[in-house]
């Protein structure tokens, strides 16, 4: 199913799409190429790159730090949140999310290195540093579905432990944003334009509905076949109201219709489709093959791709 959805997606940027970009052509043979590549490697190797991965996360994490509490190097267009090298702060927690659920996860059920505590703190920083508040629903989820597995008793029986992580991530909470509220004006003195202070809600919501609107306008006018590959930009640049002028959208902030608009519904259902197999077969093996850690860290990693596509 992957190997059709990434075939989709490579026709469709080759031979469809008029709005040529070469991230189109060689994100899905990327995709395609790291999946095949960890599906070949040992349980061991598995983990090790986990805990590579981890590594590489937590130095992303410093970086957003010093981004969002001094404006400090970034590459996007998104003044005074974290995004790290990413464009969007938006993508940089769904980074983050990737390896905080499964650390959360093996903290909970008592499976993991002592290390497991910590960088879930530090990683569930970095997500307070990026203020998305998608990356935040995703969390919740996660976290939400491990529960679920753990079950009430479960629970109970951790109940030191969930005491302890949700307590150490208010507490993570409070000293990202205090901090912050304490550095600005410190900032302001030095240069004179340092990050204004945000709060996570005093950003709009509306936008996305308006956002969402737009979008099922422009895939209505070629539901079938899709617009073509990264057309999401120039449609919606064409198509936006005058509320978003002076503003530019990158996403649709939501994976299933953007998808749908650039790759029809041959690519929604693929991607569906995808993520439908994905759960159902990770629940499956992990329940009657997995044991220990390696069960929580894949059902924590399949959550969070599966929330961080809305």
């Amino acid at each position: 199913m992957l190997g059709l959805f990434c075939a989709w997606l490579f026709a469709n940027a080759v031979f469809v799409t008029p709005y040529y970009a070469a991230e189109s052509i060689y994100l899905p043979l990327l995709l395609l190429a790291a999946f095949v590549s960890v599906a070949g490697l040992s349980r061991e190797s598995q983990a090790q790159l986990f805990r590579a991965g981890v590594a590489l996360v937590a130095a992303l994490v410093l970086l957003g730090l010093l981004q969002y509490y001094f404006d400090f190097w970034r590459p996007g267009p998104m003044p005074q949140r974290a995004a790290a090298t990413f464009v969007t702060p938006n993508s940089f927690a769904t980074a983050v999310n990737l390896f905080l659920l499964p650390l959360a996860a093996l903290h909970l059920v008592g499976q993991s290195a002592r290390l497991a505590y910590p960088l879930s703190l530090w990683l569930f920083a970095g997500l307070v540093a990026s203020e998305s508040r998608g990356g935040m629903l995703a969390l919740l989820a996660g976290l939400g579905f491990v529960v679920t597995c753990v079950g009430l008793r479960g629970l109970w029986e951790r109940r030191a432990r969930l005491l302890g992580l949700l307590g150490g991530a208010l507490a993570t909470w409070l000293a990202v944003v205090v901090a912050k509220s304490l550095l600005v004006p410190f900032v302001q003195s030095m240069d004179g334009v340092g990050p204004t202070l945000d709060t996570w809600f005093a950003r709009p919501t509306w936008d996305r509905a308006e956002i969402y609107g737009i979008t099922l306008q422009l895939i209505l006018e070629q539901p079938l076949g899709g617009a073509g590959a990264n057309m999401f930009i120039p449609l919606f640049e064409a198509a936006k109201s005058d509320l978003f002028a002076g503003s530019i959208f990158y996403f649709a902030h939501n994976d299933y219709l953007q998808v749908w608009l650039e790759y029809g519904v041959i690519g929604l259902g693929l991607l569906i489709a995808l993520a439908c197999i994905a759960i159902a077969r990770a629940w499956r093996w992990a329940s009657s093959r997995c044991s220990g850690p390696c069960r929580w860290t894949l059902r924590g990693v399949n959550c969070s791709c599966r929330c961080s596509c809305c």
